[in-house]
């Protein structure tokens, strides 16, 4: 596949999986070992930012790569499961920043690259919780 289409298949990801809850294309562009980590993570989300959003800012792919630059944003109403623990929901409306770097295979996504928060949940939860 071309870049541009590997782009197509992540902006899918993010777009449609994401934002617009269509949970049912995700066999359809990833493989089967990453599926119940996404989904996983995904509920992890919902439960802590029910209305959350994920907006696309920046797209590069280069071979079989597609790198994201996103915004994340939502109403903490939720617990968050954070990797310091439990954090309460805040009610806060909040919003961070992250990288994800995909691997595409035959059409899917077939590796997530570890990625990071740049403006993290955690962070952003936790200034809301200690600023109330």
């Amino acid at each position: 596949m071309t870049a541009e289409e590997n782009k197509a298949v992540v902006s899918r990801y993010f777009q449609e999986f994401h934002d617009g809850r269509e949970h049912a294309i995700l066999e359809e562009i990833m493989i089967p070992d990453l599926l119940e980590g996404t989904r996983h993570v995904t509920e992890m989300l919902l439960t802590a930012f029910p209305d959350y959003r994920i907006t696309i800012e920046e797209q590069i792919a280069e071979g079989d790569k597609v790198a994201t630059v996103w915004t994340g944003s939502g109403t903490h109403e939720g617990e968050w499961e954070s990797p310091a623990g439990t954090i309460a929901p805040t009610g806060k409306q909040v919003r961070w920043t992250g990288t994800t770097t995909l691997r595409l295979s035959e059409g899917r996504i077939s590796d997530v690259i570890p990625f990071r928060f740049v403006d993290g949940i955690m962070g952003v939860c936790q200034r809301y919780t200690t600023h109330r």
